[in-house]
């Protein structure tokens, strides 16, 4: 479903960051999202994903599917 993706933005520090990007997929051409992590020790302690559904839902009602 994922065709391609493009960083938008990248910021943070030893212990937190948040990446900005877009999504190109086989439902839509823009899907952006967000993700914000925590990192303790060198590992992926904690990672919060945040995305714009709307397209998705305009391109499934388009369709004229509902799921």
């Amino acid at each position: 479903m994922l065709l391609g993706t493009q960083l938008l933005a990248a910021f943070g520090d030893d212990e937190h960051a948040v990446v900005v990007y877009d999504t190109r997929t086989t439902l839509v051409e823009s899907g952006p999202g967000a993700e914000y992590v925590i990192v303790r020790n060198g590992q992926i302690t904690y990672s919060r994903f945040i995305f714009d559904r709307l397209p998705f839902a305009a391109a499934r009602e388009a369709a004229g599917t509902t799921q």
